[in-house]
């Protein structure tokens, strides 16, 4: 038998495929007498690769460093940069937008940080404000924190993101003439929205000695009334505008003993609540679609019911988390994380944690449905992250609507829905707050702790 039969033999359950053409078969037989093979080539085509690894991580080391650096920049300097990118005398956009690409870098909104910023002044003052916070928090008379600010408010102010068809505009409508600011300004602590006030012109001294006066006349108003401090003192904490620097404020605060006053560090808003404060408040006032004056007036100050107090403490509480940075001196960038993905080994966004882990998460879920506040003001005493919050909270939702009939047959006593007392919300409404309370009450006096369905359910849906 000769060697072309031999090898027929060898290929001819390939042959007898039905999805295998004979024009396959005969290409095959073809390479097989030119060049005494049957296996496929490696594939080598295609130019090497223009940058190496290291000068890969040299090129993004270059756009950490400049965040606003340009593709053309970029271009530039590997042109005359020899020493690391040797042999490379050109390069195109599209490649350097590629590398850019695989490195998981992406084109973003530049965040605008002030020079001054982390300055080595700017950096002890930051460092003092959190002594005498600390210092304030140790003493025998309680203090309660104050946080006072203004900010403006015009007709022209609108949502500036919306959505539309692709290739079509979004577009609302706005009144033609933005009309004259109203300035608001609050004071909000651990207790809420302490006092208001808004007019149609700037702030200025006068106003504010007036505003003070309000809020002294408030504060001794609420003294007496139960589980408020007794005898405490206030500590007036504002921004280093000129007229809060007037010398009628100070004789303000001379005359006024319980009240002191302390100024936040320079370039340091974010340990300013009050500046998440009115930056909900903004939207919630965008939401009412105000077109005069008047309608704008009474939309700022119905949009102050909607802040909870649980979001006024939860953004008290994100402030003090900046305490440590400020004590050891950091730089901080941004008012927000510059970290949006932090290093998982820091947070508890694991997805192999254990029961205790759970607890927090879901107690911030179930905080979230009681009182709906925003998902980083619940997690953010717990250390979790935004995305950690979200995750928890759709487990929940998927998981009290599996479990739901089992725990209304536990709590009720119920064999079905049809059988649920008068005023209770079926399954398709989710009652998780109804039935958390309902568990809570049934068990309060025993001590027993939730019925083992709600408490299985709630740790089964974080385990999965």
């Amino acid at each position: 038998m000769s060697q072309y039969s031999k090898h027929f033999l060898q290929i001819w359950p390939a042959i007898v495929q039905p999805n295998l053409s004979r024009f396959t078969v005969a290409s095959i037989v073809r390479t097989f007498r030119r060049e005494n093979r049957t296996e496929r080539q490696p594939s080598i085509g295609g130019r090497r690769r223009l940058l190496t690894a290291e000068q890969e991580t040299a090129l993004v080391n270059m756009v950490i460093a400049n965040n606003a650096i340009t593709l053309r920049e970029i271009q530039t300097h590997i042109i005359e940069d020899q020493e690391i990118f040797q042999g490379t005398n050109s390069i195109s956009l599209s490649t350097i937008d590629r590398v850019i690409q695989q490195n998981h870098i992406r084109t973003k909104q530049l965040y605008r940080v002030p020079f001054e910023r982390n300055s080595d002044r700017v950096k002890e003052q930051r460092f003092q404000y959190v002594q005498t916070m600390f210092e304030m928090d140790a003493m025998a008379d309680p203090h309660e924190y104050i946080f006072i600010d203004e900010a403006g408010f015009n007709l022209t102010k609108r949502r500036k993101r919306g959505r539309n068809i692709i290739g079509h505009r979004a577009i609302i409508q706005v009144p033609g003439q933005r009309g004259g600011n109203i300035t608001m300004c609050a004071a909000i602590s651990n207790r809420g929205i302490l006092h208001r006030h808004a007019v149609l012109r700037p702030y200025n001294t006068a106003l504010l000695l007036q505003f003070l006066d309000q809020l002294h006349n408030n504060i001794l108003q609420q003294e007496g009334e139960p589980g408020q401090p007794e005898q405490a003192q206030y500590v007036i904490i504002w921004d280093n505008v000129s007229f809060h620097r007037a010398a009628l404020v100070r004789t303000w605060f001379n005359d006024h003993p319980r009240f002191r006053v302390l100024f936040l560090p320079a370039y340091s808003p974010f340990l300013n609540p009050i500046e998440e404060f009115f930056s909900a408040w903004r939207w919630r006032v965008y939401d009412r679609n105000p077109y005069t004056q008047h309608n704008l007036l009474e939309a700022m100050v119905n949009a102050c019911e909607d802040i909870s107090l649980e979001s006024i403490q939860g953004w008290i509480r994100h402030t003090r988390g900046y305490f440590p940075r400020c004590l050891a001196r950091e730089d901080i960038m941004c008012d927000v994380d510059e970290i949006l993905w932090p290093d998982p080994d820091l947070r508890q966004d694991h997805a192999d944690i254990d029961a205790d882990a759970d607890e927090p998460i879901l107690c911030v879920v179930l905080r979230f449905f009681a009182n709906g506040s925003f998902l980083y003001n619940g997690g953010d005493a717990e250390h979790l992250s935004k995305a950690t919050v979200c995750r928890a909270v759709r487990k929940v939702c998927l998981a009290m609507k599996r479990l739901l009939p089992i725990a209304i047959k536990e709590v009720l006593g119920v064999d079905s829905e049809d059988e649920l007392p008068p005023g209770v919300p079926s399954a398709t409404g989710l009652p998780i707050l109804w039935l958390m309370a309902s568990s809570s009450a049934s068990v309060r006096g025993s001590g027993a702790g939730p019925p083992p369905v709600l408490r299985a359910s709630a740790f089964f849906l974080l385990a999965e």
